[in-house]
């Protein structure tokens, strides 16, 4: 059979009809917004803000730690000894 003879037997499907288009709801507008953003700016300033302060507070206590160890290790250390118990 040729092509042309196949197309000629297939039923024809009958489509629904289109419907209307609908309109897309608008959306609704954001409640508060530069209040909102003003609050979220504010958070993230204060926890990025804390986060440096809290690293310099460790930064500065570690270099304290580091010259108190290092002045320790300068000091002589006292050594003792125990005898055996001969008494000489």
């Amino acid at each position: 059979m040729s092509s042309a003879s196949i197309k000629e037997q297939e039923p024809q499907i009958a489509l629904p009809p289109a419907e209307p288009t609908k309109a897309l709801p608008v959306p609704e507008s954001p409640k508060g917004g530069a209040v909102r953003k003003l609050i979220v700016v504010l958070v993230i300033l204060l926890a990025v803000g804390a986060a440096v302060w809290k690293i310099r507070k460790n930064t500065e206590e570690q270099a304290v730690q580091s010259q108190k160890l290092q002045a320790a290790a300068d000091r002589p250390v006292p050594v003792q000894t125990v005898g055996d118990g001969d008494g000489v």
